[in-house]
């Protein structure tokens, strides 16, 4: 018999065959450098039928106190109070993906306050209606010209 034709009755008892996988089986894999990080700060970049979540850590630093980043023309020390913003690291999915994000996001945090009450929002600086406005205009910006 060829050896690629082997049938599970030919194997020892002792051998635990493997049971094949279903035709839509998910294999989740961990990547070799995977790591988590801590954010306490966000910022969006809108792209063409994209967005980049970049991750940030912010910083309040008092007068005369070391800085943790070197600020271009303010050497390694604060002159005054400021609230530094690290950007840590960066993650660019579509517009259908972000979506999704939000909505089990939106899901989670749901379940969270059923349990535990309402979570304290950050405020934004920018008004709702000016921030969508600004949105809209990127994203006029990233399609192409109508013919």
């Amino acid at each position: 018999m060829n050896e690629k034709n082997n049938s599970m009755a030919e194997q020892p008892a002792s051998a635990t065959p493997t049971p094949p996988l279903p035709a839509a089986a998910t294999i989740v894999a961990r990547a070799a450098d995977f790591r988590i990080f801590s954010s306490n700060f966000f910022r969006l970049r809108l792209g063409p039928g994209e967005t980049t979540i970049v991750f940030c850590t912010a910083t309040d630093v008092p007068a005369g106190m070391p800085l943790p980043v070197q600020v271009p023309g303010r050497g390694q020390t604060g002159a005054q109070f400021l609230n530094v913003i690290q950007e840590d690291f960066a993650v660019t999915v579509t517009w259908p993906v972000l979506k999704t994000l939000l909505l089990h996001a939106g899901q989670m945090l749901e379940a969270i306050e059923k349990e535990i009450g309402p979570i304290r929002s950050l405020k934004s600086t920018t008004s709702q209606e000016k921030a969508i406005e600004r949105y809209r205009q990127v994203v006029r910006a990233t399609l192409p010209e109508n013919p």
